[in-house]
């Protein structure tokens, strides 16, 4: 996996790959009949990207854990102290990639999701009017995280060179209020 990584070209060809079948699928569907997508359909990509989102969580959930064992074990839990840090360095890297493939692949699919209800003969939304805001919210702050993890993972020369956007970009990534807004728009999207 670390090796497909290395190779920027190869990975733009399975992310292009994986679009272009989700795309395939979607026309190719005997449900696609005169604009309209059949429910099963439209709401698979919201579930993907929804499941995928939370698969990515994990390298979160192990950094805190690493960091918080860290911080407040105490010291007569050193093996414990020492699992959870060996634990940390050997899947660290593997999991990071885990969690930026999939994060944006939760992205793609979670765009691909809000394009099946928009009609585009009418220009407008197909459906209830809390569900596509809470969605188009939904859907900004997963594009903020996605596009700004992937500033921070490729160093993106025009913007890492600069120390102040550098530190604004990694601020935007790791403050906890666009992921609280994430959940907190899911939630009432799903309801």
């Amino acid at each position: 996996m670390i090796c497909i990584m290395k190779n920027r070209y190869l990975l733009c060809l399975l992310l292009f790959s994986l679009l272009f079948s989700v795309f395939t699928v979607i026309a190719d569907n005997d449900d696609f009949e005169g604009g309209e997508i059949e429910n099963d359909a439209f709401e698979g990509t919201g579930v993907a990207a929804f499941a995928l989102m939370f698969m990515g969580f994990s390298y979160v959930l192990l950094k805190r854990t690493y960091i918080y064992s860290q911080r407040y074990l105490k010291e007569d839990q050193k093996e414990l102290k020492g699992q959870i840090k060996d634990i940390y360095r050997k899947t660290r890297k593997p999991l990071m990639v885990f969690h930026f493939l999939v994060n944006i692949i939760a992205t793609i699919l979670a765009f691909v999701h809000g394009f099946m209800v928009f009609d585009f003969t009418t220009l407008k939304f197909s459906g209830e009017s809390g569900a596509i805001f809470t969605g188009i919210v939904a859907a900004t702050a997963m594009l903020i995280l996605s596009v700004s993890g992937y500033i921070i993972w490729q160093r993106v020369a025009l913007i890492w060179e600069n120390k102040a956007t550098r530190k604004l970009t990694m601020a935007l990534h790791r403050q906890w209020l666009f992921t609280i807004i994430l959940l907190v728009s899911l939630i009432f999207h799903m309801d």
